[in-house]
């Protein structure tokens, strides 16, 4: 089974038996005949676009970015899915694809819900695609078992995404940019946060972080009901006529979700740090190299944006 990427949008397909296609995150414009099968490994607005659309392929999501979609869809911040087109891959648990093809997904982190890396076999070969992934974000645990377990499958081909390479700056702590933002602020000051409906475990870390220090982050009130939805067991502070009285008569000890444009000296966009179609990718070329030293593939081969050369 030999990959084929495009040489334009760098993404990746498989030609199977029968004139069928095995796509790996295709384009928005992916030309997805009904008998095709595609796998996502992660939220990006390439995967929206398609999803918006009407679908005669078979969609494999990873199980938590299907649940997050869902309760989106719920809160009408995206279309409806057509649900009869798409199944999840479960975790650590391999399902078969076609007679000839098995797919197992391991839970990776890029910054969002649901990223997942994939181990792909046949009877004759074994294949590892990383999706995208951060090394120094919440979840860099799932990171170090799912190399451990290309490691152990004795991969013969491992394709790695070229976004894992640090192209911006050094990862930095939300946390540290939390806690200088908030120093920074004119005394009295009531700060507002640009948040994100695709990333609620930001909006989480920005809640418990925010309290760390000494305030209250106020939500606006469809945020928390989505919250509560993929959390039911927790009430989340709203915006309301009684809390925002109390905002704006101890400023210092509060903080507004903003829902409008992030602009303003005292906002902190969020938002900005979680693009979907961006990582805070954080390894140099040789902490990316050593990670596939350690998986030690028989070969690697390089798609996405950054030009790489491994052998």
């Amino acid at each position: 089974m030999e990959p084929i990427i495009d040489p334009q949008t760098k993404n990746v397909t498989f030609k199977l038996a029968d004139d069928q296609t095995l796509w790996l995150d295709p384009p928005r414009n992916a030309t997805l005949k009904a008998k095709d099968i595609v796998l996502f490994t992660h939220l990006s607005t390439d995967m929206l676009e398609l999803l918006n659309q009407p679908q005669r392929s078979l969609l494999y999501l990873p199980q938590e970015l299907l649940k997050l979609l869902q309760k989106l869809v719920w809160q009408k911040r995206i279309t409806p899915l057509v649900l009869d087109k798409i199944k999840c891959y479960p975790y650590h648990y391999s399902v078969s694809l076609t007679t000839e093809l098995s797919v197992t997904a391991f839970p990776s982190d890029d910054g969002f819900l649901g990223a997942t890396s994939l181990l792909l076999k046949t009877k004759t070969s074994t294949l590892g695609y990383s999706g995208r992934f951060i090394t120094q974000g919440p979840h860099k645990n799932r990171i170090k078992k799912w190399k451990k377990a290309f490691q152990q499958a004795d991969i013969d081909l491992f394709l790695l995404d070229s976004r894992a390479l640090q192209s911006k700056k050094p990862f930095n702590s939300s946390a540290k940019n939390l806690t200088r933002f908030f120093k920074q602020l004119p005394e009295t000051s009531l700060p507002a946060f640009k948040l994100s409906p695709f990333a609620p475990e930001k909006t989480l870390f920005y809640l418990a972080n925010t309290a760390k220090n000494g305030r209250t982050l106020l939500l606006d009130l469809e945020d928390a009901k989505l919250l509560h939805a993929l959390d039911p067991f927790t009430e989340f502070p709203e915006i309301s006529q009684e809390t925002l009285t109390a905002a704006l008569a101890e400023p210092t000890h509060y903080a507004l979700q903003k829902t409008g444009p992030a602009q303003g000296e005292n906002v902190f966009n969020a938002s900005e740090s979680f693009e979907l179609d961006e990582i805070n990718a954080d390894q140099t070329v040789s902490e990316l190299k050593e990670f596939v030293h350690v998986i030690a593939p028989q070969k690697t081969l390089i798609y996405g944006p950054n030009e790489l050369e491994f052998n």
